[in-house]
């Protein structure tokens, strides 16, 4: 089983997976195998996202970004904060695939649990878990 999703929206799958309340140990395994997978990717989101910043701002001897004294990052040679801007928006953008692996049971478990979920979410969590589940239950009927 796998399922897209944009890394702008990982973080916030993470908290709506912190905030659902379930009892049945079957199910909370399988959202915490789903949690790992999603924070795994959120941390190669935040891997890439310093990857562009060091790319294109000066560090110092222990790599720490540079800012000048009103707060600004000092930008290498040739660049411009609309270009980084640029950059870091088409990762935002980026679709990325999370695998179940061999847990496809325990992610079978977890989003069988919240197709049916009585939790009360925001019409944005909405969007983004409707999305998820709509992959999901393409999949499921494979």
């Amino acid at each position: 089983m796998k399922f897209e999703l944009k890394n702008k929206d990982l973080n916030s799958f993470l908290q709506i997976i912190d905030k659902l309340t379930v009892s049945s140990m079957r199910v909370n395994r399988g959202k915490a195998k789903v949690y790992s997978a999603i924070s795994d990717k959120l941390e190669e989101y935040g891997r890439d996202e310093g990857e562009i910043l060091e790319k294109n701002i000066v560090t110092n001897e222990y790599g720490q970004l540079m800012k000048e004294e009103n707060g600004d990052f000092i930008l290498k040679e040739n660049v411009t904060i609309t270009e980084i801007n640029q950059q870091l928006s088409e990762l935002q953008e980026e679709v990325i695939t999370i695998s179940s692996g061999d847990y496809t049971n325990r992610f079978t478990d977890f989003f069988d649990w919240l197709s049916d979920c009585e939790e009360n979410i925001t019409t944005q969590e909405a969007i983004l878990i409707d999305s998820l589940l709509e992959q999901f239950e393409a999949q499921k009927g494979e």
